[in-house]
Parts: structure tokens; sequence; C-alpha cells
């Protein structure tokens, strides 16, 4: 997955000022073909000193690197995936903030959104089995609903809204840490998945308050959130793979 045209991407639009106070229903979620994310490569890495270049073998011969076991592409795939989710939630936010939820830009940014949700349900349906990834699935389009409802609530100063929708992530956080565990068959704890779910969510939040109330920091902190990701993907990859130990 290149994502170096995204970050790009998403810096140029979340710059933009918070032209107008999208009042709009929350954004459906768009359909869209998933994106997929592959992982390998060759078993060398080289570097250059001037005008010497070392090549260095990744394992032995008959042995098998650290980044070519499963687990440690499952957790490259997660951690580009939950970037990537990051990012393009912060565009939907800023154009959602700038047009109003069902204009053009805000309905692109949803539907790109929604892509990435599928292609992470497809992931962990692949670590797991169908059931647990539609499971995830549902519960991670929730959690993307609970962002707009909570950014919508701040727009219109719905103290109320804006505390139903951070209860929400809340119960997302908890009941994903829970498919987690019982899926992995307690390989991994729900605490911990909750808690870098939580960690995850507190940090969009805060690039959604900043995005909301037009602060230059909105890039900063969305970056700071984005930095989160092979956190959680560890924890993920770990769950996913354990069956594999035995």
């Amino acid at each position: 997955m290149k994502r170096t045209p995204l970050v790009l991407a998403v810096l140029a639009a979340v710059a933009l000022p918070a032209a107008g106070c999208g009042k709009d229903d929350a954004i459906p979620a768009s359909a869209g073909a998933a994106t997929t994310s592959t992982s390998g490569g060759d078993d060398t890495t080289s570097s250059s000193t001037g005008d010497s270049t070392t090549t260095t073998a990744a394992a032995d011969e008959g042995g098998e690197a650290p980044s070519d076991t499963e687990e440690a592409g499952l957790r490259a795939d997660l951690a580009a995936g939950l970037e990537e989710h990051t990012y393009l939630a912060g565009i939907t936010i800023t154009r959602l903030v700038a047009e109003g939820g069902t204009s053009p830009g805000a309905t692109a940014a949803a539907a790109a959104l929604d892509a990435n949700s599928a292609a992470l349900g497809d992931v962990v349906s692949s670590g797991f089995d169908p059931d647990v990834g539609e499971d995830f699935l549902r519960l991670w389009r929730g959690h993307i609903t609970a962002y707009v409802d909570y950014a919508n609530a701040r727009l219109a100063g719905n103290a109320t809204g804006a505390t139903a929708a951070t209860d929400a992530l809340d119960t997302f956080a908890s009941d994903t840490g829970d498919l987690f565990e019982s899926a992995s068959q307690e390989v991994v704890s729900a605490d911990q998945v909750a808690e870098g779910l939580g960690t995850h969510v507190q940090s969009t939040l805060a690039a959604i308050d900043a995005t909301v109330s037009g602060s230059p920091d909105a890039v900063t902190l969305l970056r700071e959130a984005a930095s989160h990701a092979p956190d959680g993907a560890a924890v993920w990859a770990r769950a996913m793979t354990a069956g594999d130990e035995a």
C-alpha cells in the first residue's frame, strides 16, 4: 500500500479552512471497491555510503526472516490500513465541516473511507473467519458514524449529542476488545485491544475538535493519531496468528 500520496492529500485537505458548519445528518456509509494492501519483497537490504554499496542477507539461507512471517505480513497490512483509515477519517470530517455532509467532496471522502473499512474487514476475516470479519466490520463502521455524529454535535454546540457519540465510541472499543479476545481464544485480552482503540479514538477526537474549531493544529493532531497505527496492528496481528504457533 503506497501511502505517500495519501499523506500529501490529507495535508492539503485538512489545511483548508473550515468554511462552513455542516449540520447535515451523519454521512451514510458509501459503497466502494475495497482497497487491498500487500507486503513482500526480497530477502536483502542495501545501504550506501559514499561510492560503496553493501548488501546484507535478511536471513541465513533456509531460514525465515522476521519480516517474512505471517504475523509480520498481517502487521504491515494492518498498520497501513489503520493509518489510511485515520487520514481518510480526517479528510471526511474536514469536508463535512467545510462543505456540509452531503457535499460531493464529503460524499467522495466517505466512500473512500468505507472502502478502507471493507479492506480492513477482509484482513480480519483472513486472520480469523468471515463471521468475525463481519462482526468487526459492523463495529468499525459504527465507530466511524460516531465520529461523524460527534463532529455534527460539536458544530451545533450540542453537548448532549457529543457525549452520546463518545459513549458510543467507548462501547465500540469494549465490544471490539471482547470480539478479539474471543476470536483469539484469549491470546490477547479484551483490555489490550480496547486500550489501543481508546488511544486511537481519543487522538482522533482531538483532531476532530481542532478541525471543528478551525485550529491549525488539526494536521499535527491527525498525524499523531495516525502514528498509533503500528501499535494496534501488532496486537491485532498477534491475535490473528495465535493458532499458527501451536
